[in-house]
């Protein structure tokens, strides 16, 4: 490098060892007043890339989350219709045991008002606490029922809301690995 004027000169040695020859190295002095220029030029674009990047990766979480968000709506709704059943369902059992309860409860007046002297009063009160007895077991039978059949509803909703959720997981997390990996093979290029 040769100073000439304030400013630093590349410059190249040729010729013979009898007669030597300064080139000056205008390939070099391109090159530094070029490259800082290129540098910049190369970190703009990066920048631009990165942004551009970012903006399509966002743009797929945002749409994941949408996806999670409607999945989690449409999930609740499933849940909350299970439980509106459920309660519908242990709601007629319930009805069902009490309207058997009241029935065996009328039949068991009834025989109490025929019966007049005391022996038909005493076999009277023999069929009345049978009758009350397997009213209650059938009044107990229906509340069972009515409760493994609301309990399955719920178990069903449950899972199918679950399954719901998982899936829209699922798609939410391919459409970000997905847009990831776009993002990642257009920056190496």
């Amino acid at each position: 490098k040769i100073n000439a004027e304030g400013k630093v000169l590349p410059f190249k040695i040729g010729g013979t060892v009898s007669a030597p020859k300064l080139i000056i190295d205008w390939k070099a002095i391109g090159k530094g007043l070029i490259q800082p220029k290129l540098d910049k030029v190369k970190e703009d674009a990066m920048n631009r890339a990165n942004q551009a990047a970012d903006r399509v990766l966002d743009k797929a979480r945002q749409e994941a989350d949408q996806i999670r968000q409607t999945a989690k709506q449409k999930a609740d709704q499933i849940r909350n219709e299970a439980r509106r059943l459920a309660d519908k369902e242990r709601q007629e059992g319930e009805r069902l045991a009490t309207e058997a309860q009241n029935k065996a409860n009328a039949e068991a007046d009834k025989l109490m008002e025929k019966a007049k002297n005391p022996i038909e009063k005493f076999a009277a009160e023999k069929a009345v606490k049978t009758l009350k007895k397997e009213a209650e077991k059938k009044a107990n039978s229906l509340r069972s029922t009515a409760n493994a059949t609301a309990d399955k509803t719920i178990q069903e909703g449950d899972k199918k809301a679950d399954a719901l959720e998982q899936e829209a997981n699922k798609r939410a997390s391919d459409i970000i690995q997905k847009a990831e990996e776009e993002r990642n093979k257009n920056l190496r290029k």
